[in-house]
């Protein structure tokens, strides 16, 4: 994996999660054309900030055939991940998301 430095303001996200709807936001840091990175917040019910790295992949783009080569070396990827604590959730759009939750 590639390093990357990433520069945000936690409390801004903290100030957008308390006033979305949603009581959550996020910032996408590294945009390419199979995944995105974001850091974001949300809010709980007790008005607890918790903060978040959430991995977002794109395992089909619209339109193209089936790359099973790259698909392969992203189950790689996404095991990877799984080992160093991310949570796994599948989006509506078949999107698949990894999480991981940051200690305050």
């Amino acid at each position: 994996m590639r390093e990357m430095v990433m520069s945000f303001d936690i409390q801004a996200l903290k100030e957008a999660a308390e006033h979305s709807g949603e009581r959550e936001t996020y910032k996408v840091v590294d945009k390419r054309r199979h995944y995105d990175i974001a850091v974001g917040t949300r809010i709980s019910d007790f008005g607890q900030p918790s903060f978040f790295i959430e991995v977002v992949f794109r395992l089909c783009l619209g339109g193209q055939q089936v790359d099973i080569r790259r698909m392969l070396k992203c189950l790689s990827l996404l095991e990877k991940l799984e080992t160093m604590g991310y949570q796994l959730s599948c989006q509506d759009d078949g999107i698949l998301s990894w999480e991981f939750i940051v200690a305050p």
